[in-house]
């Protein structure tokens, strides 16, 4: 009791703040509880108290401990669950991919099967390219090459046509839907040109004549479906790889840099050429953008990584297409179908002057360089956060300036530290009204220091500017830069382990999918194991055993050990064999610190090598005994010869 007396006592309140309580304060409470109750029975009753407080401290120390583990699992579940979640997109851009296999023309064997092959099918799609490029520039190529030009594009449609037709023969057209509807539209569109370019010449004189056959207008419509051909050459061609490569997105950086370049000198020099680049600026951006459109498909626009890239890059692109091939679309369609006269509009100035103010939105694209530069990224996510632990600050910051301006208010603007006299207009003009306080504080605040002219003479004044330049600038300046640069550099290096142990994980997951394939070229069978000559060969080969320590400085030596301690004897024969998925993870796992699961691992490993040289030890045992009661009978038997004999 002498030893509780004279202890200290300690315990933590609910909200995990220690306190301590002295021996002679503890005596002091308990000789009070005496005083107050009935002597030992109140005693009693104050330890009994104590010591349900000691046990809720226990418990409320488990709970947090298991509070906080249960946020570790919650973090690392989302990150699993994140890469799950990218692993199911990933797969489903693949069957995508296949699926659009569907638009393609059943391969056949032939003369021409050379119609389907990728190098005839780019030849088309560039040859759409420049029909497309030749209806988008019709006005400035001179009216006499004009046919030439619509002629020899319709020859190489029909030719084209032709090819397949003798190829596919009746298939080309009678077939799977999906990819016959394109040759559909082929045919479609050579028919078409083929009345109004030479039908319509040779028997009316002139291309889509007067009167009734103007309808036959409308036959350009189909002109504009040509773009169509290159949508589905895009569609069954494989293109992940490039945007897969780490050059494309180098290349896609590189060309929004020059791009910037290129804008500001839009600026400063007239060009008629600007206008061929900045077409071609935007066939690149588009093309990237359907890339990335053709692998995530629906989840474009909810990707849960990129979604605010994604779809700041499809506000950039779209107001590009808008500006430079929707608008002058328009006016085409309105000239070479609707036949309107230039001077008849179809979209309103008004339009047109927004459509060019969306031409601002084209600086945008400089954001993307610094997502295509890891240091940039990284400070400009550290920035983001900062922004976000700004808001608290920025509140403080409008209270300080509309306390202040109740402030100058009143003292300056209605009076009351001039007493009698009338405040000087200049001071009015400043502080005479909430709005004009607000804001003279708000410039004050950021180092304009004429709008203290009016009241420096004044005492009072003067008082008034120093009070709250030491609040602002000392104060509430000093708070805002420490909680930027704190979180700024916070979400910077967290980021940046993050950024690590993500480049970490898929450096370990290529390297185990190479290592993998290493074992399944030499296991025919696909047993999944490897034995010892096999893996001494592995380890003999340089090039093979780099490949192998590859992060890890293992030696052959090293290798050989770990194959030695993961073999295990084969039932059928004496060799020994490991399952090579066991080796590689032990490989991997060689560089790794030791844990809690590591030393289980070792446990489990001895239980079974102890199991194993017990049941080797019985096996032994068996032996000898046998071999002991062979011995017996032989001596058993010779004793009873002997006697006999």
């Amino acid at each position: 009791m002498a030893e509780l007396e004279s202890a200290e006592h300690t315990g933590l309140l609910s909200d995990g703040r220690e306190i301590s309580i002295s021996a002679a304060d503890y005596s002091q409470i308990n000789k009070e509880a005496e005083a107050q109750g009935d002597g030992n029975g109140s005693k009693e009753t104050s330890v009994h108290l104590l010591a349900q407080v000691n046990v809720m401290i226990e418990e409320e120390a488990l709970l947090m401990e298991r509070l906080l583990a249960a946020e570790e699992l919650t973090k690392r579940t989302r990150n699993e669950l994140k890469d799950a979640r990218l692993e199911r997109l990933r797969i489903e851009a693949k069957v995508r991919a296949m699926d659009h296999k569907a638009h393609m023309m059943i391969p056949r064997q032939g003369p021409l099967e050379w119609v389907d092959s990728y190098w005839f099918s780019t030849l088309c799609s560039l040859i759409v390219i420049l029909n497309l490029g030749a209806m988008v520039r019709h006005d400035s190529i001179p009216k006499v090459y004009r046919p030439v030009f619509d002629n020899v594009f319709l020859l190489w449609y029909l030719t084209e046509l032709s090819f397949k037709v003798a190829h596919h023969r009746s298939q080309l057209f009678i077939g799977p839907t999906l990819a016959v509807v394109w040759n559909w539209l082929d045919l479609g569109i050579v028919v078409s040109g083929v009345v109004d370019q030479w039908l319509c010449p040779v028997l009316f004189g002139v291309s889509g004549g007067g009167g009734v056959l103007s309808m036959l207008r409308c036959l350009r419509l189909f002109r504009f479906l040509r773009f169509l051909k290159l949508l589905k050459q895009f569609l069954v061609t494989d293109m992940d790889w490039i945007y897969e490569s780490q050059k494309f997105d180098i290349f896609i950086a590189s060309i929004i840099g020059l791009n910037g370049v290129i804008i500001s000198l839009q600026l400063d020099y007239e060009w008629e050429g600007w206008i061929v680049i900045n077409n071609l600026f935007l066939c690149i951006y588009l093309f990237e953008l359907l890339l990335r459109l053709k692998r995530w498909g629906k989840h474009f626009f909810v990707h849960h990584n990129d979604w605010a890239w994604n779809c700041l890059d499809f506000s950039i692109v779209f107001a590009g297409v808008l500006d430079l091939w929707l608008m002058p679309g328009l006016q085409i369609f309105e000239q070479q179908i609707l036949g309107w006269d230039e001077s008849e509009p179809i979209v309103s100035n008004s339009v047109m002057s927004l459509v060019r103010l969306m031409r601002v939105m084209r600086v945008l694209r400089l954001v993307r360089v610094l997502r295509s530069v890891p240091p940039l990224y990284t400070l400009l996510v550290g920035v983001i956060g900062a922004f976000q632990a700004m808001k608290w600050v920025i509140v403080l910051t409008l209270l300080t300036l509309y306390g202040g301006a109740i402030v100058f208010t009143n003292l300056v603007g209605k009076g009351l530290m001039y007493g009698d006299e009338e405040p000087p207009p200049e001071a009015v003009e400043v502080f005479g009204t909430m709005g004009a306080s607000l804001f003279s504080l708000f410039e004050l605040m950021n180092g304009e220091l004429s709008v203290i002219k009016p009241i420096k003479s004044n005492m009072v004044g003067q008082f008034l500017f120093a009070g709250f330049m030491v609040i602002s600038n000392w104060a509430v300046l000093a708070i805002l830069t420490a909680v930027v640069s704190e979180n700024m550099i916070s979400t910077s290096g967290r980021f940046a382990e993050e950024e690590k142990e993500k480049a970490e994980k898929e450096f370990s997951r290529k390297s185990e999918e190479r290592l993998l394939e290493l074992f399944e070229a030499g296991d025919p069978s696909k047993s999944g194991r490897i034995d010892k000559e096999r893996w001494s060969e592995m380890a003999n080969d340089g090039a093979t055993r780099l490949e192998l320590a590859e992060g890890t400085s293992l030696t052959k030596d090293d290798m050989t050990d770990i194959f030695d301690c993961l073999a295990i004897d084969d039932d059928d024969d004496d060799d020994r064999y490991v399952d090579y998925r066991d080796l590689i993870h032990s490989l991997r796992a060689n560089t790794t610190v030791a844990d809690k699961r590591s030393v289980l691992h070792v446990m489990i490993r001895l239980r079974a090598m102890q199991d194993q040289l017990n049941q080797d030890r019985r096996k032994h045992n068996d032996q000898i005994n046998s071999r002991f009661d062979e011995i017996k009978k032989l001596v058993t038997k010779q004793m009873e010869i002997q006697p006999a004999a």
